[in-house]
């Protein structure tokens, strides 16, 4: 029969994601983070960071992923991080292949 817990035995999602990055630290060498420069990969980011911190690690390694046809304003923002102190990235540009529709025709481009 299930257990019910009380709200006090309760993981919340902050904790439990703590704790999943603790995993993560404890069972890999290296350990990568990904940013799009979207809300959720930033709180990842600061997230281990934190975590990061626990191990004695001062530096993290980021991957960006920039597929060209990202905003400005955010390819501005991802640039400001990219400058921190804490932050190692690595940035790639890959190409995208996409269409476009031109007087009814469609053209692809990269």
């Amino acid at each position: 029969m299930a257990r019910f817990r009380r709200y006090s035995e309760v993981e919340d999602v902050l904790q439990a994601a703590i704790r999943r990055l603790r995993h993560i630290y404890i069972n890999f060498d290296t350990v990568v983070t990904c940013f799009s420069g979207g809300k959720d990969s930033l709180v990842v980011l600061h997230l281990a960071r934190l975590v990061a911190q626990e191990f004695g690690i001062s530096r993290i390694p980021v991957i960006f992923r920039d597929e060209e046809l990202i905003p400005d304003p955010v390819i501005d923002f991802v640039n400001g991080y990219r400058q921190l102190p804490w932050i190692d990235m690595r940035w790639y540009a890959v190409p995208l292949k996409s269409s476009r529709m031109v007087l009814g025709e469609t053209k692809p481009y990269v």
